[in-house]
């Protein structure tokens, strides 16, 4: 049995629901959608971010500002054989160089002497003592000198020279003229590598004093210590060296005798002529005179010397 006023209660429901959708319902005929609690976790994302973005602006601008202080932001000069003397200064006086050296190395010396040549100021970095295994850091070949001119790093002697050349051409150590520029070029290669092994020779076979000294100059600066293992590794590496290159194979009085008609031979140039090759200093004398001042180190060498008066008297002049 059915009850007529449980339908009439039903059909007024059904009617309040029907009524309560439509007042949701917005103009353009589309349901409003309940509202959704807000995302925290989106939120903090977002803070995250404009965050890190402003910290990493901020970070990028101190660390610009700071090379531009140190001038690592510095544009590199181009310099050329045409420009003036003037625009050279100003660039020299903007210019950061430093040479990594062994300091009683010939290479490192020829570098300095061609540094002081084109008048360019510059610092220098000793390596003696234990800390001459540290350049294997600044160079593929783990050798010295290393030339750092305004973030360009070049390494052995006679690049750096080139280098050099051609960013400071004025004062030149290399001569324009075709024929002294090829007896200078040869000239050098000649004091590197072969007039170089007489002064090692005349240290670990002729002269133990002078090389005495010359370990203790190598560990200049550095503890005392340090002089033992030094000077242990100095005279192997030497014994080893000269023995590969030919001149260990020698007697003492065969390597004197070699190296008597070496300086007999600059002799017979330096009488001809001011200097080596030309009429100016080149990279030629520079490169003799650096090997030659270490070779006079030894008192069997500088006996030798000073038997030729016209090289005495360019050595003074090189100095």
């Amino acid at each position: 049995m059915r009850c007529v006023g449980n339908d009439r209660v039903d059909g007024v429901t059904d009617a309040l629901k029907v009524r309560n959708r439509s007042l949701a319902t917005t103009a353009t005929g589309r349901r409003q959608s309940p509202a959704r609690p807000p995302n925290i976790l989106q939120q903090s994302r977002e803070h995250s971010l404009d965050q890190f973005g402003t910290y990493f602006s901020a970070t990028v601008s101190a660390y610009t500002a700071m090379a531009h202080r140190r001038g690592l932001l510095r544009p590199r000069w181009k310099r050329c054989p045409y420009r003036g003397l003037e625009t050279q200064k100003k660039d020299l006086l903007m210019s950061t160089v430093t040479l990594h050296q062994w300091e009683r190395s010939p290479f490192c010396a020829k570098v300095r002497k061609v540094l002081r040549h084109k008048q360019i100021a510059f610092e220098v970095i000793n390596y003696n003592g234990l800390l001459g295994r540290r350049p294997r850091l600044l160079s593929s070949v783990g050798q010295l000198p290393v030339l750092d001119y305004d973030g360009d790093r070049v390494q052995d002697s006679t690049d750096i020279v080139a280098f050099l050349e051609r960013r400071v051409p004025h004062p030149p150590v290399i001569p324009a003229d075709p024929h002294f520029r090829a007896t200078a070029m040869l000239i050098e290669d000649w004091a590197d590598e072969s007039l170089f092994w007489y002064g090692m020779a005349a240290f670990e076979m002729g002269d133990p004093i002078a090389l005495g000294e010359h370990i203790d100059s190598i560990c200049s600066g550095r503890p005392r210590w340090e002089r033992v293992p030094v000077g242990i590794a100095v005279k192997s590496m030497y014994r080893k060296k000269l023995r590969n290159q030919g001149l260990g194979r020698l007697s003492l009085s065969q390597v004197l005798n070699r190296l008597d008609t070496h300086l007999a031979s600059l002799e017979t140039l330096l009488s001809q002529g001011t200097w080596l090759a030309g009429n100016t200093k080149s990279i030629a004398d520079i490169s003799v005179s650096c090997q030659l001042d270490l070779l006079k180190r030894t008192e069997l060498v500088a006996q030798r010397i000073v038997k030729h008066p016209n090289l005495v008297e360019w050595l003074e002049r090189c100095a």
